[in-house]
């Protein structure tokens, strides 16, 4: 038997994580034991054995990374086969007050601090149901790359008062999210600077790369989701309560991604698809971040199909085929697709229209994949351009430390996105992808730095000062102040 970890959408928030928490001891169950437990073979195999005791510690033996390896963890993440996949600490551990970030369908989301970790963490508290699956634990196990939120830990309790068992994620704080900082601009009626939106736009795609590299669809991407820090120039993608490996022939729920970023397949009902359906949601992004407005704000799910007809036209039959809906008894209206130039403010760079262009695609095969667009030329900024600084005067984020899976995972190719430049970025630094994640955030640039003697252009940001308050501080989500949400959109699980 193999253990399975399940969770629900919750409809009220849990008491155990509110706002006055009170020195609540933890009386887990231990996660990883049960696993050893339920293992389906006396002799299981076992990648990553060795856990650490210590409170602040989580980290395992390192995996000879190889395409074999890749596979075998995608597999065992689509299989629930728990015992494959890197251990964790999984003792208790007290939680006494702190802030309430999130709270809704999917749980609570406390930012505070735990014994033994200086910077502040963002605790997820959701139920355990046996009646539904839940993947998030398995996936931020397993996922480890400087663009996707770090899980440090996890533990399990039970109310002695309800009877219900919580699975509380302990991952690493990013204090804001995507949706927040474009907000601060619209609201200054500012378009965000197009060196910012390369610099978001790339960490979200390699971040996809990596994740399409396990067969693993996010399936609920958009800026409610995505993390950012504008003082480091970091971003995270999170919230993986809806990501599933996908493969070839299996059925999926049609009915996932927030409304605005469903992919066509999605809204047409499509139950077999693949990881291409991030790629139209990430689309819709950087449509959004380029327009101050979502591309396709559809009130219902009809409407969203309409929505994406109005811009893209009515979809070819061939095109109905290769979103899996060819037998779709609703009466498409036939329009022409627009220009993608007008439905951009004046003075958009053509490589980014020619980016979201090759993005917001009917046809799924022919949408770029992450990997295609990461070697856009829309990047190529980032690769070349030898004046461009943080607002503070701060290098940008490294983006050629790619990893040994990346490497895997690409086949090599990434190499491309640096070979062309690589008078100026030496061969990328191969960050170890079981080392401590809080080296690949906070190490020093080493041969990917840009030049040390970059000077600040035009890319003033008022809310980058450390002393600046009028960044939005993270808040209670709330459905009215979200245009889509999985709060006010609870998402079912497939």
């Amino acid at each position: 038997m193999t253990l399975i970890l399940y969770f629900r959408y919750i409809t009220d928030a849990p008491l155990l994580m509110s706002v006055e928490i009170k020195t609540l001891i933890h009386k887990s169950t231990d996660l990883q034991n049960d696993s050893t437990r339920l293992s389906p073979s006396p002799n299981p195999i076992v990648i990553n054995n060795s856990t650490n005791s210590s409170d602040d510690s989580d980290s395992f033996n390192s995996p000879t990374i190889t395409p074999e390896y890749i596979e075998d963890i995608s597999n065992a993440l689509a299989e629930s086969y728990d015992a494959i996949l890197p251990q964790f600490n999984t003792n208790p551990i007290t939680i006494s007050g702190g802030k309430t970030a999130g709270c809704g369908s999917f749980g609570t989301v406390l930012i505070t601090h735990i014994p033994r970790q200086k910077e502040p963490v963002a605790v997820k508290c959701v139920k355990l149901d046996p009646k539904v699956k839940n993947r998030e634990l398995q996936m931020m196990r397993v996922i480890n790359h400087p663009n996707c939120v770090r899980m440090i830990r996890y533990f399990s309790n039970k109310d002695e008062r309800t009877q219900q068992t919580y699975l509380h994620l302990v991952m690493e704080y990013v204090p804001h999210t995507l949706y927040s900082f474009n907000k601060h601009y619209i609201r200054q009626k500012r378009e965000m600077p197009t060196s910012w939106i390369k610099m978001y736009s790339y960490q979200l795609i390699r971040a996809l790369v990596y994740l399409h590299g396990f067969r693993i669809a996010h399936r609920d991407i958009k800026p409610q989701n995505i993390l950012v820090n504008p003082r480091t120039g970091v971003l995270k993608l999170c919230d993986f309560g809806s990501a599933k490996v996908l493969r070839p022939g299996e059925v999926s729920l049609s009915y996932i991604c927030s409304r605005f970023y469903r992919a066509p397949e999605l809204a047409f009902g499509a139950q077999e698809y693949n990881t291409q359906i991030d790629m139209w949601s990430t689309g819709c992004v950087i449509a959004e971040l380029l327009t101050g407005r979502p591309m396709f704000p559809g009130d219902s799910p009809v409407d969203q199909i309409i929505k994406i007809i109005q811009i893209l036209g009515t979809p070819s039959s061939e095109d109905m085929v290769s979103m899996r809906c060819p037998n779709l008894r609703v009466k498409i209206p036939t329009t022409r697709s627009r220009d993608w130039p007008t439905l951009f403010p004046n003075g958009t760079s053509r490589s980014a229209i020619d980016l979201v262009s090759k993005l917001l695609v009917y046809n799924p095969s022919r949408r770029l994949t992450a990997l295609q667009a990461l070697q856009h030329p829309f990047f190529d900024e980032l690769r070349d351009d030898e004046d461009t600084l943080l607002p503070d005067g701060s290098l940008f984020p490294p983006f050629f430390n790619f990893s040994q899976e990346e490497m895997v995972i690409s086949r090599g190719e990434v190499s491309k996105i640096w070979t062309k430049h690589k008078s100026r970025f030496p061969q990328p630094t191969f960050t170890s992808s079981t080392g401590s994640p809080n080296t690949v955030l906070h190490q020093s640039f080493g041969p990917n730095a840009p030049p040390s003697s970059r000077s600040v252009r035009d890319h003033s940001l008022s809310i980058s000062s450390p002393t600046n308050t009028n960044i939005p501080q993270p808040q209670t989500l709330d459905p009215s102040s979200e245009p889509i949400s999985a709060i006010s959109e609870p998402l079912p699980s497939d």
